[in-house]
């Protein structure tokens, strides 16, 4: 039947494509000879934890150039009921209709689970996986490979290997990246990327002198037991009859090595309380004490180690245990546990002691990759914003590298992300209470207004803030009394944190970002009159003495903007800075601070000097006496023009001009 069919192709193995179900483990494209049929046969694993149905394929067919022939031919596989791991597909041929194609290519389109769902392609290419080296190949050592097996379990056959959205376990299990321990053997990824090739080097070295030190010990024993059989040789010849007889006549001792055998087995097959009472029912039958004292519980002891390695619930009851005397997580190490113990009782025999220690360096080991696990979970609760559960794993960490430092950053990193809410919205009427407690939600209130003057992303983006945390956003017309205003609540979070990192700093940004007059006093220094009368006049906030700013305001606005001149000397202006340059025009703004009012007269198109007289606040005329002889003198005259005059010590008027308003 073998020549019935033959091989024109053969597709590359293990294809892949983005959030597929299945991978394409093979594929052929196959002539038949009877009736010169093309047939396509694939062969597919499913990779997903939902039993599969039914998957859909198409199949492109190519010619000897790698052309496309037809149009692709579609085939349903039906009725798969594929679980997880399982493969399918071998057995069943697709016929290609043209039998020019030389090759093919193929891809799944859809996939049918027992959960009523359905898997679409989204046109994400098929392409090969990386191969998975096997542990030999990538120690280029089989006996480091084997200390590798003897160290974490007899099924690990693979290094083990990470490609885009899947890993493969070191047994040779499929698993997303979603899974951080393998869904076959239950052993972690990082633990297997954290494996010490140091100390597996050691231990191997070590293990193979002690296999080579008992060899060399068994060899001894066998020359020395040869020796005396050769001596003894001449003295049992003339007993050799006589002890044929006696076995001959003698069926019990056929019994016993029947039940030796028995008894051999038992322990082969794992038995060892049975094997143990075989053995010692023998009594001194050969060596049968010897196996029941020291080989039933060596062998015990490694199947215990075995078990431990591949975190097998199949030596509790071996080791005098139960699942619910074994914490979550905590199998391996009990189970290594009770195999030291065995073989520290177990002495010298064998290499019970090197076992032991092996036994004790895994506790050790595990314990380190148990920790070293839980900080990376914790660090990647963190980078998924769930900041109060990093929290809590940090702090369950104890003084493990910088967890302690990690328990203020978690929250540390909440309230930042929280305060990008305030760079981005005005939340005066947003109220809070923030929690750091895993499982409380923090509430969020603000009203009807409030809502619509944030906009329809604000909602999405203080989630976002939130991360993980749980958040209760509320609109309602008035918050509840346990919620205080956004910034307050803020500036809790960050006092509790107080000095860790810049929370000094965030407390300082926050005080003044909630400063919401800010923006009125920016445009006083600056000198922006009529634009801080605009800014007080639509301000909806409450604003002390807003008439009386008001007031202040309107009446300098008169001295703002662009002057010429309009009689008098040119040269008065330039002479209180000191300058010989006539000024025909300037422009001018009022400066207000906490203590005066301050004209400032920039000259234009002439030298670059300003003048600045100052006046008291309300006060509408401005003066300069810098010079110490003379008094300058401004204000605004009856007719709106801007006089400008200089006075001697005397209070005698030296000179005067007159600008006006620029059209």
């Amino acid at each position: 039947m073998a020549d019935r069919y033959s091989r024109l192709f053969s597709l590359e193995k293990r294809l892949y494509a983005h959030g597929s179900p299945v991978i394409i483990m093979a594929g052929a494209l196959l002539r038949d000879s009877f009736s010169s049929s093309l047939l396509a046969q694939l062969k597919f694993r499913n990779i997903s934890s939902r039993e599969l149905l039914a998957l859909k394929v198409s199949v492109t067919m190519l010619d000897i150039a790698g052309r496309r022939i037809g149009e692709p031919v579609e085939y349903q596989y039906l009725d798969i009921h594929a679980r997880r791991d399982d493969e399918f597909g071998r057995d069943t041929a697709i016929v290609l209709p043209d039998a020019a194609a030389r090759s093919f290519s193929v891809l799944v389109s859809e996939a049918a689970f027992d959960d009523g769902s359905l898997w679409r392609a989204d046109g994400s290419p098929w392409a090969a996986l990386k191969g998975q080296p096997s542990l030999a190949e990538a120690y280029g050592d089989g006996e480091l490979a084997e200390q590798y097996r003897v160290r974490y379990g007899s099924d690990c056959r693979f290094t083990p290997l990470e490609d885009g959205e899947l890993w493969f376990c070191t047994c040779g299990g499929v698993n997303s990246v979603g899974e951080k321990i393998c869904h076959i053997c239950r052993r972690a990824l990082l633990a297997q990327k954290s494996v010490n090739l140091s100390a597996l080097r050691a231990e191997c070295a070590e293990r193979l002198k002690a296999e080579q030190q008992h060899q060399a010990e068994e060899n001894e024993q066998n020359r020395k037991k040869k020796k005396r059989c050769l001596k003894l040789a001449a003295i049992m010849a003339p007993l050799l009859l006589a002890a044929v007889f006696i076995l001959a006549t003698v069926p019990g001792a056929v019994k016993k090595s029947r039940a030796y055998d028995a008894a051999a087995e038992l322990l082969a097959q794992n038995q060892f309380d049975q094997a143990a009472q075989a053995f010692s029912a023998l009594g001194d039958y050969r060596d049968s004490a010897r196996q029941a004292e020291m080989n039933v519980p060596y062998r015990l002891a490694l199947y215990i180690m075995d078990c431990a390695a591949r975190e097998d619930t199949a030596a509790l009851a071996l080791a005098g245990l139960s699942a619910a005397d074994v914490e979550e997580g905590q199998l391996s190490a009990v189970l290594y546990q009770a195999a030291a113990e065995r073989f520290a009782a177990l002495g010298d025999y064998m290499d019970s002691a090197f076992r032991a220690e092996q036994c004790q360096k895994a506790i050790t080991a595990g314990e380190q990759n148990d920790v070293r696990t839980a900080y990376d979970e914790a660090k990647a609760l963190l980078d998924s914003g769930a900041y109060c559960a990093a929290r809590d794993a940090f702090k369950a960490l104890g003084s493990y590298s910088d967890s302690a430092d990690m328990v203020r950053e978690a929250i540390y990193q909440k309230a930042v992300a929280l305060y990008g809410i305030m760079e981005k919205y005005d939340v005066r009427e947003l109220y809070a209470s923030i929690s750091t407690q895993t499982g409380k939600a923090s509430v969020f209130s603000f009203n009807e207004s409030a809502a619509m003057k944030l906009g329809s992303g604000f909602i999405e983006d203080l989630r976002a803030a939130c991360g993980q945390d749980e958040a209760d956003i509320r609109m309602e017309d008035k918050p509840s009394e346990t919620l205080i205003p956004f910034s307050g609540a803020l500036n809790r979070l960050f006092a509790t944190m107080k000095p860790y990192s810049d929370s000094a700093g965030y407390m300082e940004k926050i005080s003044a970002a909630v400063d919401y007059t800010r923006e009125f006093y920016g445009l006083l220094a600056n000198g922006d009159i009529y634009g801080a009368y605009d800014w007080l006049s639509v301000y909806e906030g409450e604003f002390e003495g807003r008439d009386y700013w008001l007031g202040l305001l309107e009446s300098y606005k008169p001295f703002c903007g662009t002057w010429e001149l309009y009689s008098g000397d040119a040269a008065l202006l330039p002479l209180t800075a000191g300058s010989t340059q006539p000024c025909g025009s300037f422009s001018a703004c009022v400066i207000i601070s906490d203590e005066a009012a301050i004209l400032r007269l920039s000259p234009m198109n002439g030298e670059d000097y300003a003048v600045e007289l100052r006046a008291e606040l309300g006060a509408s005329a401005f003066t300069n006496s810098d010079d110490g002889v003379n008094t300058y003198y401004a204000t605004i005259s009856n007719v709106q023009r801007l006089a400008y005059i200089k006075y001697n010590a005397a209070g005698l008027v030296r000179s005067s001009c007159e600008y006006s308003k620029a059209a």
